[in-house]
């Protein structure tokens, strides 16, 4: 039987969509996998509250800097799964609701690194836009990338070149090759250096379109303008 870890670091600032995650991943229809979040909120509050709805919550360490908290407690949780016999690592972001059938779905592929479909706010000249975490390359342009707006309405497994981190299905020998990092003053985080550095690895990344997913967006725009936003 295929085992799956899924988990995400997390704070109390995500708490407006706790129930709707749980739920969401309680009604999956794969039911071998073990949720563990890594918490690093400032006080131990939120870290009780999760533990209070019985979930397996690690106290993971604040420094001070969001990016670098979510590095450093994402690497936690690759250290709770190499230290058990999971095959999959599904980094399920707090504020991502994924479908019922996510899991079969993307391990059905047998690729090592698989994502979901999901969208986030971008500003474009100071005007929200929706657009999704994945892109692809540009034709003769190794360097540079592109969103994958079309294909991503598009039901399909489609090679692409970078992706987030809120839907991803990664095999454990990526996981156990690849540790999670970003370059400070780079522009980009650790989900685009995740992405470069299984390239580098020889990894292939792809995304199975027809996993759509719901963000919740409330820490982007306010929640009563966020079916405004998600008119694509």
């Amino acid at each position: 039987m295929v085992k799956v870890l899924i988990g995400c670091p997390t704070y109390d600032g995500k708490a407006y969509c706790l129930d709707k995650y749980l739920e969401s991943i309680k009604n999956f229809k794969f039911k071998d996998y073990e949720l563990v979040l890594v918490d690093n909120s400032k006080t131990e509050d939120y870290f009780n509250l999760l533990k209070s709805k019985g979930i397996n919550v690690i106290r993971g360490k604040d420094l001070g800097d969001p990016v670098k908290n979510v590095v450093v407690n994402r690497n936690l949780l690759r250290d709770y799964f190499l230290k058990k016999d999971f095959d999959y690592f599904f980094s399920l972001e707090q504020d991502v609701i994924a479908p019922n059938d996510v899991i079969e779905k993307l391990i059905s592929h047998k690729k090592e690194v698989i994502s979901g479909v999901y969208y986030t706010v971008y500003r474009f000249k100071g005007e929200p836009g929706v657009r999704p975490l994945l892109w692809a390359a540009v034709e003769g342009k190794p360097d540079a990338v592109r969103f994958m707006s079309t294909e991503a309405k598009k039901p399909g497994l489609y090679k692409i070149k970078w992706c987030g981190l809120g839907c991803l299905m990664i095999a454990r020998k990526v996981i156990k090759d690849i540790k999670f990092r970003y370059v400070e003053n780079s522009g980009v985080f650790d989900d685009v250096w995740f992405c470069k550095d299984a390239e580098k690895k020889g990894y292939e990344i792809w995304a199975d379109t027809s996993v759509q997913c719901d963000h919740e967006l409330n820490f982007l725009v306010k929640p009563s303008e966020k079916a405004k936003y998600l008119k694509f």
